[in-house]
Formats: C-alpha cells, structure tokens, sequence
C-alpha cells in the first residue's frame, strides 16, 4: 500500500487503538513528498518570515490562518510554528486545501500552512507570496524561498511524505529487494521530471535507513498531537 505520514504517523496517533504503525507493517521505501509552505495574500504589507511575524502580533487576539484541516499535516506544523515563534494564531479549519487557499486567495483570510504541490500555481501567478517552506533544502521550482531551517527554526523541517508499506513479516530479503527497485524507479529520468513537477522532495534511502526515520517521526508528531488532543 501507499503509506505515509497521515495514514501512518498521524491516524494511528489520533486513534491509538487502531493499529500499531511499525508492527502491524514492513515497510519498504520512502517515496517522498512536498513540504509545507506558508502563504499569505500577495496585497498584504508582508515580504519575508520576519515581517509576517510582526504584522501578526499588531493584529488584536492573532493573525487568523487556515489549513486543510485539523489533524492534517498543515495544521500540525501551522500550530507548530506558533509554538516555536510565540506568535499569536488563531487556527481556522477547512475541509481541504482548496477552500483554505480560496480564501486567503478572496482576503478573508491573511495565511494558510499548506503543500508547496498545492500552493505553486497561485505563488506562480503572484497572487500568494511564499515565505518559508518546510523542506530540508530550497526548492528548484522556488530557489528564492528559504526554508524555515535557515531562517532559525529547524524544527519546522517536515514533509508530507508518502512511501511503500507491506504486510507484517515480509521476507526481509524481500523487502530489500523492492526497496532497491524502487529507488532505481525513483531515480529514472521520467520520475524525476514528474516528482519534480509535483514539487516532491525525494530521497535515495535504504530499509534501515527509512525505518529509523518512521520511528523518529513519530517520536517528533507524538507530543504535538497528544498536547492538541488535551487541549481539545
């Protein structure tokens, strides 16, 4: 199956009884995915990071902003970006990515956390001004928007990333061997040309090395969504 960071990071930590994300599955490879990026509406008076977190604090009770709602991945780094800057916030829910962007498009709505997938045809256009996106690196397709790691917040790094999952007890010979074609697939000019027209983030990582990473996003993600499930 088609596993990831929702379905296998978020879900099974908002419904813990569900099944258990590393257990219940062998999983097989990363296949990447787009960062989250925050918009606003490209008339506002806001250039930079720097800027949006000052026009915030001058709005009475927070700066709204929308996401494709909650418990997905931009309202989980949305909310962790108030967290780590301090900034005042007040979250509006959406059901998707679309109407959140439609209304930061309309100005009923300065900000939106969402996928830099989604976004890139309205950032594109002018109408939305990107100021940091989550990714590890910039982005080919936006060389002059910084990631929030250079602009000091490290912890903001964060993919919606999608991979290769199985069922428990996969021949660990097997695994391997799926793993090996799916990067060799992954690294063919024709997947690179797509991955890159859908803003995907890719990387070249072996069984173990995609393993550790599931374990530590879900040690990341654990905190945040119990700490919003209490204050619900």
């Amino acid at each position: 199956m088609v596993s990831g960071i929702v379905s296998h990071v978020i879900a099974p930590l908002e419904t813990p009884d569900a099944f258990d994300p590393m257990k219940d599955f062998s999983h097989i490879a990363i296949l990447g995915g787009p960062p989250l990026v925050l918009v606003v509406n490209a008339t506002l008076p806001i250039t930079d990071l720097k800027s949006f977190i000052a026009y915030a604090n001058k709005q009475p009770g927070g700066l709204s902003w929308g996401s494709p709602g909650k418990g997905t991945h931009g309202y989980l780094i949305g909310e962790n970006f108030a967290q780590v800057t301090q900034t005042p916030m007040v979250h509006i829910s959406y059901k998707g990515a679309a109407p959140a962007l439609a209304d930061v498009l309309a100005g009923h709505i300065p900000a939106s956390f969402n996928t830099l997938s989604t976004a890139s045809p309205h950032i594109k256009s002018g109408r939305l001004r990107a100021l940091a996106i989550s990714s590890s690196q910039r982005m080919s397709e936006f060389p002059t928007v910084p990631t929030f790691a250079e602009l000091g917040y490290p912890k903001l790094t964060a993919l919606t990333w999608f991979s290769l999952s199985g069922p428990a007890g996969m021949s660990p010979e097997l695994v391997k061997q799926l793993n090996l074609e799916v990067r060799k697939i992954m690294h063919s000019p024709q997947a690179q040309e797509q991955l890159a027209k859908s803003s995907m983030e890719t990387f070249d990582w072996d069984v173990p090395r995609f393993e550790k990473f599931f374990g530590d996003e879900i040690q990341h993600w654990t905190p945040m969504i119990r700490r919003i499930h209490a204050n619900q």
